[in-house]
């Protein structure tokens, strides 16, 4: 019942393991047992406090969702009829209620001195993640420090791995399921970009054997936003149940690794994106212009290096906060620059 978790030291840290395993009997077997008003009274206060607690904690350690609360004291009503009197189908309402809090105080310490108060701290401390490899640290920086971000996460909620059942673990999946959801529509615009950008006159050279580097740095942005779109599709296709993919034989770093693979790949595939429009608009621009192209080349590489190198060293997370509006200015961006191309192409042809 405790899975990974340490911590049991006496007989007494028992006390909600059985009321959990008299529940769950209670639960199976519900005929001829009657519903007493005491344990009415005592369910119908503890789900009071839990919509107190989740409504003013984003920590809370109650094992129900604040909308799956008030669904359940919307029907205490109904279930106060059944009191003093044998009814099979109240019974197992309140025992599978009672089972879920009991569980969830035996997995928090309940009424111990080191009881855990917030679900984003580990009782186990020591053990709560490995260490990091060179591998991994170097795996860290190519990818923006997005595996790190992830890892640190994924830490705060996996404390006593209660899976899917836990609240916090459902909103982490939902967010993560939404933003691999974004990155492949991003990914998939990039993808028609970088198609429409190939073609331009001049990009591609007129011999077979020959690639220019234009064509050559937009060929490595396709493949990196193929990738990101293709890992984006697999994690949000095998987390739509909220389950752990892989969860049981991979590290926390491995998996944090996983989840932050397709923005890291992302991230590449637009500064290659960025590398190949500077260099096919900075072959063309001479003179005054080209000294123009090459400052504005400077300013924008001092701002992006300058957010990327923050998310990697610090982990900040108010870069990756900004990833998902600097991808979309990015868009529009490079299909206004590529517009501008066509047009100024048709004009020449035309003249």
């Amino acid at each position: 019942m405790l899975k990974h978790a340490r911590g049991l030291k006496d007989i007494t840290d028992l006390r909600f393991a059985f009321e959990y395993v008299y529940w769950m009997h209670c639960e199976l077997f519900p005929h001829v047992r009657s519903l007493s008003r005491d344990v009415f009274e005592e369910l119908r206060e503890t789900v009071v406090h839990a919509i107190t607690d989740t409504l003013m904690s984003d920590t809370s350690q109650v094992p129900f969702q604040h909308d799956e609360l008030v669904k359940v004291l919307d029907f205490m009503p109904h279930v106060e009829t059944g009191v003093g009197r044998p009814c099979a189908h109240f019974m197992a309402v309140i025992a599978r209620v009672n089972r879920r809090f009991s569980q969830s105080k035996f997995f928090n310490f309940c009424g111990k001195e080191a009881d855990r108060v917030d679900s984003y701290l580990s009782i186990d401390k020591k053990n709560s993640i490995d260490r990091k490899t060179i591998f991994y640290r170097i795996l860290n920086l190519i990818l923006f420090g997005a595996p790190e971000m992830h890892t640190q996460r994924l830490e705060k909620i996996w404390a006593v791995k209660m899976g899917g059942s836990a609240p916090c673990w459902k909103n982490y999946i939902n967010r993560r399921n939404g933003e691999w959801n974004s990155l492949t529509i991003y990914s998939t615009v990039l993808l028609a970009v970088n198609v429409s950008f190939l073609a331009l006159p001049g990009v591609e050279t007129k011999s077979t054997k020959v690639l220019s580097f234009c064509a050559f740095a937009i060929y490595l942005s396709t493949m990196n936003a193929t990738g990101s779109m293709v890992g984006s599709l697999i994690l949000a296709h095998r987390n739509h149940r909220n389950k752990l993919l892989l969860g049981e034989l991979m590290s926390l770093r491995a998996l944090g690794t996983l989840y932050g693979a397709p923005a890291g790949l992302l991230m590449w595939a637009m500064l290659y994106f960025v590398l190949a429009v500077y260099v096919a608009i900075g072959s063309r621009a001479k003179g005054f212009l080209g000294l123009v192209m090459v400052l504005n080349w400077c300013f924008v590489q001092v701002l992006m290096m300058g957010t990327m190198f923050a998310s990697i060293i610090t982990g900040c997370l108010w870069g990756w906060a900004m990833c998902e509006e600097i991808v979309v200015r990015f868009v529009w961006w490079a299909k206004s620059v590529i517009s501008c191309f066509l047009k100024g192409d048709a004009q020449d042809s035309v003249a």
